[in-house]
């Protein structure tokens, strides 16, 4: 099945949140799966796994960027002041076009741009830029599956915020980076640094967590809504925490998918609190857990979770999930013997495809989350599915 890359960096979440970074500690010291390799060790790793990888599975999900909160984040880091420096400078704009070519998936061009915003950041004498855009520029590699540079740029991220006087072990900055450098390692069979990572993260952001969530019981502790932007925060952070962890799980063995399973059904219910459950990343969970199901077998548990997506999909009109939606459900219902509801699907796949080259040119949402390249595999998949042709 085809997954869907649109998690998005908790550093945009968590824009309101004064314990981001907290008070200092003259004593801190890295958790030590962050730093059992040296620099130079990392550099040398060998990442082939991403090239043999089934094309039917996608790199790790993020949520939509929201440009309104980069910004915000910016100010927080003290890379820009709204009072004193216009709201577009140079600097804000080359990390922008960075972040969209990014989203885009031209991660190459995404590349050269940050550089640029880099040198410039230098230049200025921003150190907090300079933090800013490594963290982005580890966020591109990382999407792209160069995980060993991607580690590279964490640690480098992390070294400059540790020098900050209100950064701690616990705060939320080195939470993101720690879950996302526990899957590096598990993509680069370092499988004991990413256990301890995702623990680490996990358990962490559970405390925080506490007073106000019952992860037994997958809910908050009140009927009332999460009271502010500060434990809506931290509580997508656990889900994202989840969510990594249950994906790792399933890349270690296949009996491991039931582990994955639990994980991952926690980040969808905690996606439903945080988000809603009409929202994107929502869909995209779902999207997930059908996997999951269909992998296990159990196609009827599949095919509803798939089929919720799909309703909620089309009542919002997101043309965008729509394709993938309906090719894996296609999928689904070929491993179950129905070849003509899998024809009927492919054949609606290939209709939503073909009215979507047509826009692209002319739309820039097109491409934000399928690419070209994307599309055309899409379109090969519905004419396997049509000739009889195995295309899973």
């Amino acid at each position: 099945m085809i997954r869907i890359q649109t998690f998005q960096r908790l550093s945009q979440l968590i824009v309101n949140n004064q314990r981001l970074l907290a008070i200092v500690d003259s004593s801190f010291k890295f958790p030590s799966f962050l730093v059992h390799r040296s620099r130079s060790n990392i550099v040398n790793i060998v990442h082939d796994r991403q090239q043999n990888e089934d094309n039917y599975f996608r790199q790790p999900k993020r949520f939509q960027l929201r440009w309104d909160l980069i910004t915000t984040i910016l100010v927080l880091l003290g890379i820009e002041d709204s009072s004193d420096r216009p709201k577009d400078s140079p600097l804000i704009m080359t990390i922008k076009r960075g972040i969209l070519a990014k989203q885009r998936k031209q991660h190459h061009y995404a590349e050269m741009l940050l550089h640029t915003a880099l040198k410039m950041a230098q230049d200025l004498s921003y150190t907090d830029a300079e933090t800013y855009i490594f963290d982005v520029m580890a966020d591109n590699y990382f999407e792209k599956g160069d995980y060993s540079r991607a580690i590279e740029l964490y640690l480098e991220v992390l070294s400059r915020l540790s020098k900050r006087e209100d950064f701690t072990q616990d705060c939320e900055a080195l939470i993101e980076i720690s879950i996302k450098m526990a899957y590096c390692y598990g993509r680069l069979n370092q499988t004991d640094s990413a256990e301890k990572g995702f623990q680490f993260s996990i358990d962490t952001q559970l405390i925080r967590t506490e007073p106000f969530f019952d992860d037994r019981k997958d809910e908050l502790r009140s009927i009332e809504k999460l009271n502010d932007d500060e434990q809506r925060n931290s509580l997508a952070l656990l889900g994202m925490a989840y969510d990594y962890y249950s994906k790792h799980l399933e890349k270690l063995s296949s009996k491991l998918l039931d582990r994955a399973l639990i994980y991952r059904s926690k980040a969808l219910k905690i996606s439903i609190l945080v988000n809603g459950n009409d929202h994107q990343q929502t869909l995209v969970l779902e999207n997930d857990i059908a996997d999951l199901y269909a992998r296990m077998e159990k196609y009827n548990q599949a095919k509803r979770y798939l089929r919720s997506a799909i309703d909620k999909a089309q009542d919002m009109q997101l043309i965008d999930l729509l394709p993938v939606f309906y090719m894996n459900l296609a999928a689904i219902y070929c491993q179950d013997n129905r070849p003509d509801l899998a024809k009927k699907f492919c054949r609606q796949t290939m209709n939503i495809v073909s009215e979507w080259s047509k826009e692209s040119s002319s739309n820039d949402k097109f491409e934000q989350l399928l690419t070209e390249k994307e599309r055309l595999q899409l379109m090969e998949k519905c004419e396997l599915c049509l000739n009889g042709l195995r295309f899973y």
